[in-house]
């Protein structure tokens, strides 16, 4: 029988980190994920259009990744929008 140890993360597997989520790609992939709906546009299609890949772009939206100005400008083009629009603060 194998013994528990009370310590966080016990159930863990080991070396397996817990992704920590930046505040400016949060915003980032927010606003990302907003339009993304606004224009329905499904996840699959911004992949396809894109040609990056689906855990990628799944964290970006989730805030975990913040993509390089190469990447937004890709998802920006890919959804019809200009990088500034993109990343801009502010509502939609």
């Amino acid at each position: 029988m194998k013994e528990t140890t009370g310590r966080a993360g016990a159930g863990r597997a080991p070396g397996r980190r817990i992704p920590r989520r930046n505040p400016e790609g949060v915003r980032v992939g927010a606003r990302i994920r907003r339009l993304r709906l606004k224009l329905a546009v499904t996840q699959g299609e911004l992949v396809r259009r894109t040609r990056l890949q689906a855990s990628y772009l799944s964290k970006v939206e989730n805030g975990i990744v913040t993509p390089g100005l190469a990447n937004l400008d890709r998802i920006a083009r890919a959804l019809g929008l200009n990088l500034a629009y993109l990343v801009r603060s502010g509502p939609l």
